[in-house]
């Protein structure tokens, strides 16, 4: 399994509001509701892949 980690960290490090506008991002949950919010959850406590 691979999350997006690398992608919304570099997205992250170099989005720019004023040139890039609103952002939201958009989960597929593809290994399920459970997997995707645990995904989240690792990554929000900094545990991640890449």
């Amino acid at each position: 399994m691979a999350g997006p980690d690398r992608f919304l960290l570099t997205l992250a490090r170099q989005y720019d509001p004023a040139r890039h506008g609103e952002l939201k991002v958009h989960f597929y949950t593809f290994g399920g509701p459970r997997t995707t919010s645990e995904w989240i959850a690792r990554f929000r406590r900094g545990d991640r892949q890449g």
